[in-house]
């Protein structure tokens, strides 16, 4: 969650870029109308900072052929 990210040193990292940038990419996996991997591919297109990266890279492998994939969010 945020509090930790901000706990964790991220948001002075950069000015506080990485962090943003971590946001938007969540922002465009689960709050956006796009599957997880054409999310990805769009996240892909930009230089990615080391946090989103990892992200990035953690979902791949998730998503990868024979994998279920992460959950969707809850409905709310």
């Amino acid at each position: 969650n945020r509090v930790g990210l901000r706990r964790s040193g991220l948001s002075e990292q950069n000015d506080g870029s990485e962090l943003r940038q971590l946001q938007e990419i969540w922002s465009l996996l689960y709050r956006s109308d796009h599957v997880i991997a054409e999310g990805l591919k769009l996240a892909r297109q930009q230089e990615l900072l080391p946090a989103a990266e990892h992200l990035c890279s953690f979902l791949e492998g998730s998503v990868s052929k024979g994998r279920r994939g992460p959950m969707p969010p809850a409905a709310r």
